[in-house]
């Protein structure tokens, strides 16, 4: 396991440390045969009898970006270093305006996300449609300032830098849900689900201000950050400077407990008929992490800084050095600047990240299996807050077969994304992506956007399908 400096460097490759806001699946909201649509509005849970794939009900993991692998990886001449043919940023035959120019000139930010279904029980009781969800989720978003990118390639091209908003949050937590929708009447149907959530893993940097001022070949630093950790029941140990290293033995257990609800309605337009709108507020709560070790900067201390080191080489070359080292010594350098010491003190709540979602849908008159839908999803996330307005169309030509296409204009970029439902008798199966996976390196991480996911599930309904009031 990584200390917190290293997850932040794999967040920001987006490698496989997927360690919590939720990741649902946003091209399913107005498909009528997704089963899993009720993680973005309770008031869509499956009027059928249903019971998922144990571990493979639903699997979604994705990643969203505004930058990619070449962002920060650019080819180098091999003839003129040793046969190595991939250098970072930090190389210096990567000119700092060539760097600069692909960077631009907005912040690095993005997440990484899991949301994996172990077992879901849909069924019919008190007058309405149930659902028992247990999943487990993991995300983890960042965001580095632009500036710290310039510091770190042109160093002392500027005498001073100022570094703020600098962050990473990230919890794996246990889902246990009781979800239940009601038709109050031909027009309205409101649902709702309390959620039990067991922390699994946590971690929260955050840098409120860090002056960097240079000082006879020397950076000044002076700041204020504070964060915290937490694996399990396992503690961090600190290195020789009291700071946080790696961590201990392994220990299984919670690191804490917490309780979240999701809230939602659907509304059949009187005299429009075709017309419904849809509005949903997801994951209001949070977790107290009792095993989290707190970590702050010393209080109006100063300290020194080296910088980063500049001939970061990588090779895919036998016996060369790799891009994952390179950058676990970026996170080193990353570790010394920001200075963080145990605090002492044990314990640590954060809230989840609450969504909202507010939808439209028409449905043809003239054609009754194509409907077109509007769908706005704000995510209150602190630094890391996310905005995204999706527009989808979907058919069901045949009662076996839904297909739905989604465009969605973004925090993060445009994103382009569709999902395929097959409804045999006794069998559910879906796939389905909001962003479709661009061009990947060979270690599979995105090459010019970080914006691509999967999804996909098994189940079996009980029951044979109904239609809903609002349909």
């Amino acid at each position: 396991m990584k200390a917190l400096h290293k997850t932040l460097l794999a967040a920001l490759l987006g490698s496989a440390a997927f360690t919590a806001a939720a990741q649902e699946m946003r091209t399913s909201y107005f498909m009528e045969t997704a089963k899993f649509r009720h993680q973005l509005n309770p008031a869509y849970i499956s009027d059928q009898r249903y019971v998922s794939m144990p571990f493979l009900g639903n699997f979604n993991v994705g990643s969203v970006g505004n930058f990619g692998a070449r962002t920060f990886i650019y080819d180098i001449d091999p003839a003129q270093n040793n046969g190595r043919r991939y250098g970072t940023f930090l190389h210096p035959d990567v000119s700092s305006g060539q760097f600069f120019s692909t960077l631009g000139s907005d912040d690095v930010q993005g997440g990484v996300y899991l949301n994996m279904n172990l077992i879901s029980v849909g069924f019919k009781a008190w007058q309405g449609n149930n659902i028992i969800d247990v999943n487990l989720r993991s995300n983890t978003d960042f965001k580095l300032p632009n500036q710290l990118f310039r510091f770190a390639k042109e160093s002392g091209a500027n005498s001073s830098y100022n570094l703020s908003d600098l962050g990473m949050k990230s919890q794996s937590y246990l889902e246990v849900a009781l979800g239940h929708s009601h038709a109050i009447d031909d027009h309205f149907v409101v649902g709702a689900k309390a959620k039990l959530l067991f922390g699994l893993a946590y971690a929260n940097l955050k840098v409120k201000q860090l002056d960097l001022t240079l000082d006879d070949n020397k950076w000044e630093v002076m700041g204020q950050a504070e964060g915290a950790v937490a694996f399990q029941n396992t503690h961090f140990r600190m290195d020789s400077k009291g700071r946080l290293d790696d961590l201990e033995d392994f220990k299984g257990g919670m690191t804490g407990f917490g309780v979240a609800f999701d809230l939602g309605a659907t509304y059949k337009v009187h005299g429009m008929e075709n017309l419904t709108l849809s509005a949903a507020l997801n994951d209001m709560g949070g977790i107290n992490h009792s095993q989290a070790q707190n970590l702050k900067t010393k209080d109006n201390a100063k300290w020194t800084f080296s910088g980063f080191r500049q001939a970061y080489v990588a090779s895919d070359k036998s016996g060369s050095q790799e891009l994952g080292h390179e950058f676990d010594q970026m996170g080193e350098d990353l570790k010394d600047m920001l200075n963080l010491y145990d605090t002492g003190r044990k314990g640590h709540g954060q809230g989840l990240a609450t969504t909202l979602n507010i939808g439209a849908e028409y449905t043809l008159p003239v054609y009754d299996k194509l409907s077109f839908g509007l769908l706005h999803s704000h995510r209150i996330n602190d630094i890391y807050s996310w905005n995204s307005t999706m527009l989808s169309a979907r058919v069901r030509p045949i009662r076996l077969v839904e297909v739905g296409l989604s465009t969605a204009f973004t925090s993060t970029g445009t994103q382009f994304g569709g999902m395929l439902t097959l409804n045999a008798h006794g069998f559910h199966f879906f796939v389905a992506a909001d962003r479709f996976v661009g061009r990947l390196s060979k270690q599979g991480i995105p090459l010019n956007s970080l914006n691509s996911n999967v999804a996909f599930g098994i189940g079996f309904p009980l029951s044979a399908e109904a239609h809903r009031a609002q349909k």
